[in-house]
């Protein structure tokens, strides 16, 4: 019966150091996935920012 009770141990600790692995990684992969939308929200705005400005200066004229 003393083994069964240690190999049940054993078993919930390991899935409790699995959880905590787990939520760490999760962690880290909510703050990337922060830096990344920030990252393509000031591509978009650096791209439409040029786009204004050459269509301001009239650049689309010029390509015909």
């Amino acid at each position: 019966m003393k083994t069964k009770n240690t190999k049940d141990d054993l078993i919930i600790s390991h899935l409790e150091y699995i959880r905590t692995r787990v939520d760490e990684i999760n962690g880290r992969v909510r703050e990337n996935e922060r830096q990344i939308s920030w990252i393509k929200g000031i591509g978009v705005m650096f791209v439409f920012g040029i786009s204004s400005i050459m269509t301001w200066l009239g650049i689309d004229k010029w390509q015909r």
